[in-house]
């Protein structure tokens, strides 16, 4: 089939829509992707990778803000309609394959008037996501925004779909409770022949190195994991290593200082994936620490995929996906979220387990079960289904 991927962001930085696209492809696809740029040079038709990318010029407003208010101004629709109707017009093509929820009204119109299937990926939980954005709580935020209008507009296009694919089972469950019918869960693993091959960990001599990865924001609770190492009696035998960047970092190191963890808790800088991500050998555990939401509860974070295919074991908060996922496997341990004193409780206990029997189950787990080439499957079958 030919089919026409729209994705409201700039490409090739989303890892998983290259994935996809990559994936179907050799499924012998023709994939065609409609993506945004701020840059004026980069607009136009460019062939990469084998896909087809057409390049169109967006604005800071329309990039950044529009679609929060997509669904009381008209703006953001306008012009994406305007851009997939360019191209519909141009060339014929079978699918639409929608990234994300904000574009989903713009798929189901190409749906209706060009007669073709209409694809909705569903990359976040997003009235939820949203719901949680410091960006929806000021004034401004709470005209273009609300939250039942989100809910709304997510149920109305689930059921418009003809295929709704998700990042994991808690999601299609999720919404299978809002409109009973097929959901396909493409689970957001890695594709391991992007990342260099594992290394053998380093000894460390009883040490137990943390490692955390990822965006920093007050969402991501990175603040109850030092809280919990502050209260760790032998504070000797633990270390944290924070890699990444976020609006919430200032206050994280702030917190550092004040419990005097400066010793223990350390800031690298930044982890290049995937050509750095070697550097997860040397760690004994990686950490996701998501406050619970409906959102985490229902997403499927990469980056426990990637801690898993460096042998690395984790802590996590409990929400249900990382959660179960780690429970299941004994790959980890996992804490009542919000809850330092349960957090420090965990930490302790590890130096009583085998956690080079976790790393090893941990490093198996992602060559057997969660990789892409497992996790594509459900997608190659959800376009079978409406060949």
């Amino acid at each position: 089939m030919k089919i026409l991927m729209v994705l409201e962001n700039q490409f090739p930085d989303d890892e998983r829509v290259e994935k996809e696209a990559l994936s179907l492809i050799k499924a012998g696809h023709e994939v065609h992707l409609l993506c945004a740029t701020l840059k004026k040079e980069r607009v136009g038709d460019e062939n990469y990778k084998g896909i087809r990318l057409h390049r169109a010029l967006s604005t800071s407003f329309l990039y950044n803000k529009a679609k929060i208010a997509c669904l009381r101004l008209p703006f953001y629709f306008m012009f994406w309609k305007k851009q997939v109707g360019n191209l519909l017009c141009a060339e014929t093509f079978d699918v639409i394959h929608i990234h994300d929820l904000p574009l989903a009204e713009v798929g189901y119109w190409a749906k209706k008037k060009f007669g073709i299937k209409f694809v909705l990926d569903s990359h976040e939980n997003y009235p939820y996501m949203l719901d949680m954005a410091p960006y929806t709580k000021g004034i401004a935020g709470k005209l273009m925004y609300s939250f039942d209008a989100w809910k709304r507009y997510e149920r109305e296009m689930i059921a418009k779909a003809d295929i709704v694919i998700t990042v994991c089972k808690e999601m299609s469950d999720r919404m299978n409770d809002l409109v009973p019918r097929t959901y396909y869960h493409v689970d957001n693993t890695i594709s391991m022949e992007l990342f260099p091959r594992p290394e053998p960990h380093p000894t460390t001599a009883g040490k137990i190195r943390l490692l955390y990865v990822g965006g920093i924001t007050y969402h991501r609770g990175l603040q109850n994991v030092i809280k919990g190492l502050a209260l760790i009696k032998d504070k000797s035998k633990y270390s944290l290593d924070i890699y990444g960047k976020g609006a919430y970092a200032g206050e994280i190191k702030d917190l550092v200082l004040a419990l005097g963890l400066e010793e223990m808790v350390h800031f690298p800088g930044y982890l290049k994936f995937p050509a750095e991500a070697v550097k997860m050998c040397a760690y004994s555990l990686g950490v996701i620490s998501n406050l619970r939401s409906v959102q985490t509860d229902c997403s499927s974070p990469n980056k426990i995929y990637q801690y898993f295919y460096y042998g690395l074991p984790v802590l996590v908060s409990d929400m249900n996906s990382v959660g179960n996922i780690v429970r299941e496997h004994q790959v980890g341990v996992v804490y009542k979220d919000n809850s330092p004193e349960d957090c420090a409780r965990k930490l302790e206990q590890l130096v009583t387990l085998d956690l080079e029997d976790m790393a090893t189950r941990a490093h198996k787990l992602c060559l057997e079960q969660y990789n892409w080439d497992v996790s594509v499957k459900q997608l190659i079958a959800a376009y079978e289904s409406i060949r």
